[in-house]
């Protein structure tokens, strides 16, 4: 941590070239962050409102947030898998600086995720009265913790993938079934009396987007078993980073 420390302006300067280069000779620039988003709630609003019949007042909210925490895991997760083979040319001067690199792709991905989850929280505010501006109290302590296990999917991914090159791919899959496993675009209600929902509520990403969700659109925390599940797999990312890094970092530079 403390030779992160030292080189954290390095960091910044990468995440700032890495916004710049990405956004560059775009004309809305940082907002299609907030395009994406927007414009896939905007759809399946209409979508779910024609089919179920859920109201957009507190549908709207639900999907933005949820979209929020989503692709900011899944970036730093799938991006974390080029982090060090995009950055062979540092890592082959000095390998000792790679745990800058899986931090740069959270750092990219925190940027759009403070500007998604601010506007979720507003339309919330829009929606449902200025109460849900409480909200943003919150913010803060669902941005420690989602940055946390960003991070540690990031340093996971950067070292199986420089292993195994077919890694990326298989996330990729994974994480589209994941997303259909979370209560992102539906409410777990949905699934009641229907036989699958334990495998929604089980689902580890699920317990990530239930249990930072529900603080920031409802003020309240949700049951005890979404935060053993949040909690829990938070370790195991932690642990098999920590293991990913002192049994394959010093030996990443000659697989790249």
């Amino acid at each position: 941590m403390s030779e992160l420390w030292r080189l954290r302006h390095f960091c910044g300067s990468l995440v700032w070239r890495d916004l710049n280069s990405h956004y560059r000779g775009s004309i809305l620039g940082l907002g299609w962050t907030l395009v994406h988003p927007i414009a896939m709630a905007v759809v399946l609003c209409l979508v779910f409102q024609a089919l179920f019949g859920i109201t957009i007042r507190e549908f709207a909210p639900r999907l933005l947030v949820g979209l929020s925490i989503w692709m900011f895991i899944a970036t730093c997760a799938s991006g974390g898998c080029r982090a060090f083979l995009q950055n062979s040319a540092f890592l082959k001067q000095k390998s000792g600086i790679r745990g800058v690199f899986p931090l740069r792709v959270v750092g990219a991905a925190t940027v759009n995720l403070a500007i998604t989850l601010v506007i979720g929280i507003l339309a919330n505010v829009v929606l449902n009265g200025w109460q849900a501006l409480l909200g943003l109290l919150w913010v803060p302590l669902v941005a420690i913790a989602l940055i946390w296990l960003g991070w540690m999917s990031a340093i996971i991914s950067a070292h199986v993938h420089t292993y195994f090159r077919d890694f990326a791919h298989i996330l990729d899959i994974s994480l589209q079934g994941m997303f259909y496993l979370s209560p992102i675009i539906y409410p777990l209600e949905m699934l009641e009396g229907r036989g699958i929902a334990w495998v929604v509520k089980w689902n580890p990403l699920s317990a990530v987007v239930e249990g930072l969700r529900a603080p920031l659109l409802h003020i309240e925390l949700p049951s005890a078993s979404t935060y053993l599940v949040l909690f829990s797999f938070g370790i195991v990312l932690t642990v098999l980073a920590f293991v990913c890094s002192r049994r394959l970092g010093d030996s990443v530079i000659f697989r790249l």
